[in-house]
Protein backbone atom coordinates (compact mmCIF):
# COMPACT_ATOMS: atom_id res chain seq x y z
CA UNK A 1 0.00 0.00 0.00
CA UNK A 2 0.98 3.30 -0.80
CA UNK A 3 -1.16 5.39 2.06
CA UNK A 4 -1.72 9.20 1.29
CA UNK A 5 -4.29 9.68 4.87
CA UNK A 6 -4.63 7.78 7.80
CA UNK A 7 -7.17 8.42 10.65
CA UNK A 8 -6.39 7.59 14.17
CA UNK A 9 -9.36 7.41 16.50
CA UNK A 10 -9.24 7.89 20.44
CA UNK A 11 -10.11 4.46 22.28
CA UNK A 12 -11.44 5.34 25.46
CA UNK A 13 -15.03 7.25 27.12
CA UNK A 14 -12.98 10.24 28.31
CA UNK A 15 -10.41 12.30 27.25
CA UNK A 16 -7.89 10.43 29.46
CA UNK A 17 -4.86 8.55 27.54
CA UNK A 18 -5.07 10.37 24.46
CA UNK A 19 -2.39 9.85 22.25
CA UNK A 20 -0.07 13.09 22.07
CA UNK A 21 3.06 11.40 20.94
CA UNK A 22 3.82 9.05 18.12
CA UNK A 23 5.10 8.42 14.70
CA UNK A 24 3.29 6.58 11.57
CA UNK A 25 5.97 3.76 10.21
CA UNK A 26 6.17 1.38 7.58
CA UNK A 27 8.48 -1.25 6.29
CA UNK A 28 7.93 -4.14 3.35
CA UNK A 29 10.03 -6.46 4.65
CA UNK A 30 10.58 -8.07 8.62
CA UNK A 31 14.51 -7.57 8.34
CA UNK A 32 14.41 -4.11 6.98
CA UNK A 33 14.38 -1.42 9.08
CA UNK A 34 11.04 1.09 9.43
CA UNK A 35 10.66 4.15 7.43
CA UNK A 36 9.23 7.24 9.26
CA UNK A 37 6.14 8.59 7.20
CA UNK A 38 4.59 10.84 10.05
CA UNK A 39 5.57 12.33 13.14
CA UNK A 40 2.80 13.91 15.55
CA UNK A 41 3.92 15.59 19.17
CA UNK A 42 7.84 15.80 18.86
CA UNK A 43 7.78 19.37 19.70
CA UNK A 44 5.00 22.37 18.79
CA UNK A 45 3.94 20.57 15.22
CA UNK A 46 3.41 17.45 13.54
CA UNK A 47 5.61 16.87 11.29
CA UNK A 48 5.76 14.67 7.78
CA UNK A 49 4.03 17.32 5.64
CA UNK A 50 3.52 21.40 4.93
CA UNK A 51 0.12 21.40 7.05
CA UNK A 52 1.68 22.65 10.47
CA UNK A 53 -0.77 20.48 12.29
CA UNK A 54 -0.96 21.77 16.09
CA UNK A 55 0.06 18.31 17.85
CA UNK A 56 -1.77 19.16 20.79
CA UNK A 57 -4.95 19.55 19.13
CA UNK A 58 -4.17 16.32 16.90
CA UNK A 59 -6.77 14.34 17.97
CA UNK A 60 -9.81 15.70 20.03
CA UNK A 61 -9.96 15.77 23.47
CA UNK A 62 -13.76 14.08 24.78
CA UNK A 63 -14.78 10.68 24.25
CA UNK A 64 -13.42 8.40 21.23
CA UNK A 65 -12.09 11.59 19.30
CA UNK A 66 -10.62 10.94 15.97
CA UNK A 67 -7.62 12.75 13.85
CA UNK A 68 -7.43 12.15 10.06
CA UNK A 69 -3.73 13.09 8.29
CA UNK A 70 -2.18 13.18 5.17
CA UNK A 71 0.59 11.16 4.82
CA UNK A 72 4.13 12.09 2.91
CA UNK A 73 4.56 10.50 -0.50
CA UNK A 74 7.06 7.76 -0.81
CA UNK A 75 8.72 6.63 -3.98
CA UNK A 76 9.00 3.27 -4.48
CA UNK A 77 6.91 -0.12 -4.86
CA UNK A 78 4.81 0.73 -1.35
CA UNK A 79 4.65 -0.88 1.81
CA UNK A 80 3.25 -4.13 3.60
CA UNK A 81 3.63 -3.15 6.77
CA UNK A 82 2.58 -0.02 8.77
CA UNK A 83 2.49 0.48 12.49
CA UNK A 84 2.12 3.28 14.93
CA UNK A 85 5.10 3.46 17.81
CA UNK A 86 4.28 5.55 21.02
CA UNK A 87 7.11 8.44 20.96
CA UNK A 88 6.40 9.89 24.38
CA UNK A 89 3.56 9.85 27.15
CA UNK A 90 -0.28 10.26 26.44
CA UNK A 91 -2.12 13.15 28.30
CA UNK A 92 -2.54 11.13 31.36
CA UNK A 93 1.21 10.89 31.49
CA UNK A 94 1.44 7.23 30.74
CA UNK A 95 2.86 4.81 28.33
CA UNK A 96 -1.15 3.61 27.52
CA UNK A 97 -1.39 3.68 23.85
CA UNK A 98 -5.25 4.10 23.24
CA UNK A 99 -6.30 3.43 19.97
CA UNK A 100 -10.13 1.92 18.52
CA UNK A 101 -9.57 2.76 14.75
CA UNK A 102 -6.60 2.86 12.50
CA UNK A 103 -7.63 3.53 8.68
CA UNK A 104 -5.60 3.88 5.77
CA UNK A 105 -6.18 5.54 2.87
CA UNK A 106 -4.22 5.32 -0.35
CA UNK A 107 -3.27 2.84 -3.30
CA UNK A 108 -2.67 -0.68 -3.03
CA UNK A 109 -0.04 -1.94 -4.53
CA UNK A 110 2.32 -5.28 -5.31
CA UNK A 111 5.02 -4.88 -3.04
CA UNK A 112 7.22 -7.57 -4.72
CA UNK A 113 10.16 -6.02 -7.30
CA UNK A 114 9.38 -6.97 -11.06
Amino acid sequence: MLPNRYSLQHGWSNGNFRSQHWRLEARNEESEGWTALRTHGDGAYATGDASGMDAARSIPNGAYGVGCWPVKEQEGLGFRYLRVLMTGLDSYGTNFLCCSVLEFWGTLTDTTPA
